[in-house]
Protein backbone atom coordinates (compact mmCIF):
# COMPACT_ATOMS: atom_id res chain seq x y z
CA UNK A 1 0.00 0.00 0.00
CA UNK A 2 1.32 3.43 -0.92
CA UNK A 3 0.07 6.52 0.87
CA UNK A 4 1.20 10.08 0.39
CA UNK A 5 -0.18 13.33 1.75
CA UNK A 6 0.27 16.37 -0.46
CA UNK A 7 -0.44 19.96 0.46
CA UNK A 8 -1.44 22.14 -2.48
CA UNK A 9 -1.58 25.89 -1.97
CA UNK A 10 -2.71 26.96 -5.45
CA UNK A 11 -5.92 26.23 -7.33
CA UNK A 12 -5.87 22.87 -9.11
CA UNK A 13 -6.94 23.21 -12.74
CA UNK A 14 -6.25 19.65 -13.87
CA UNK A 15 -5.15 16.48 -12.07
CA UNK A 16 -4.12 13.13 -13.50
CA UNK A 17 -2.70 9.99 -11.96
CA UNK A 18 -0.45 7.72 -14.02
CA UNK A 19 0.00 4.21 -12.65
CA UNK A 20 2.49 1.65 -13.91
CA UNK A 21 3.03 -1.35 -11.73
CA UNK A 22 3.87 -5.02 -11.88
CA UNK A 23 0.70 -6.74 -10.81
CA UNK A 24 -2.87 -5.63 -10.24
CA UNK A 25 -4.09 -2.64 -8.26
CA UNK A 26 -7.08 -0.60 -7.18
CA UNK A 27 -6.78 3.18 -6.95
CA UNK A 28 -8.42 5.03 -4.08
CA UNK A 29 -8.21 8.80 -3.68
CA UNK A 30 -9.51 10.51 -0.54
CA UNK A 31 -11.31 7.29 0.39
CA UNK A 32 -13.10 6.89 -2.97
CA UNK A 33 -12.36 4.16 -5.50
CA UNK A 34 -11.27 5.68 -8.81
CA UNK A 35 -12.39 3.94 -12.00
CA UNK A 36 -14.51 0.85 -12.40
CA UNK A 37 -11.89 -1.48 -13.87
CA UNK A 38 -11.12 -4.78 -12.22
CA UNK A 39 -7.65 -6.36 -12.33
CA UNK A 40 -5.87 -3.52 -14.10
CA UNK A 41 -3.49 -3.45 -15.95
CA UNK A 42 -3.74 -6.30 -18.42
CA UNK A 43 -1.48 -9.34 -18.01
CA UNK A 44 1.77 -9.15 -19.97
CA UNK A 45 5.31 -10.50 -20.10
CA UNK A 46 6.98 -7.97 -17.78
CA UNK A 47 10.41 -8.62 -19.29
CA UNK A 48 9.21 -7.18 -22.61
CA UNK A 49 6.68 -4.47 -21.68
CA UNK A 50 4.62 -2.96 -18.93
CA UNK A 51 1.32 -1.16 -19.26
CA UNK A 52 0.19 2.00 -17.55
CA UNK A 53 -3.22 3.55 -16.96
CA UNK A 54 -4.08 7.24 -16.73
CA UNK A 55 -6.92 8.55 -14.58
CA UNK A 56 -8.32 12.08 -14.76
CA UNK A 57 -9.04 12.83 -11.11
CA UNK A 58 -9.75 16.54 -11.43
CA UNK A 59 -13.29 16.12 -10.12
CA UNK A 60 -12.16 14.00 -7.17
CA UNK A 61 -9.98 16.58 -5.47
Amino acid sequence: MLRKEVEVRNEIKEARIYICGLGYYELHLNGLKIGDNVLDPAQTDYEKRTFYVVYDVTGNI
